[in-house]
Order: structure tokens, then sequence, then C-alpha cells
């Protein structure tokens, strides 16, 4: 599925799976996190966390789920 937290069908996931970043290196990857496309994801990201709903992430993705500061030691 391909679709943005605004779209309507977002209510009706029973899981959000966040895919990989598309990086390879680690410096890609840093470019990645930083871009603001994907850092307007970080609050949104946490308000699903904090609703209980789940979230799962691939590869980079997860890497993404670390920065929004909602993996646990």
């Amino acid at each position: 599925m391909d679709f943005t937290f605004d779209d309507s069908r977002m209510e009706a996931l029973d899981i959000l799976v966040v895919p990989a970043l598309g990086a390879d290196s680690r410096a890609r990857v840093i470019d990645a996190l930083m871009r603001p496309d994907i850092a307007n994801w970080h609050a949104r990201l946490r308000d699903w966390a904090e609703q209980g709903r789940l979230l799962a992430a691939a590869c980079t993705g997860t890497l993404l789920l670390a920065e929004s500061a909602i993996l646990k030691d």
C-alpha cells in the first residue's frame, strides 16, 4: 500500500509497517533520516505508538523507529 498519514484508510490498518529507507550505506542512511519528508514522520509515528497501535519496520526502517524514540531498551 502506498498512502500518507492523512489518508482516511490509515484508520483501518491493524499494523503499520515502515519500509526500508532505500539506503545501502551508513552515509545514505544518515542522509535519508535527515530528509525533511522522513523527519516529518517522527511525531506521527510517536502518536501512532502512543495510541497503542502496532508498528513494525523492515531493515533500515527500524532506524526511523529508533530516531522517533519508539524503540525501548
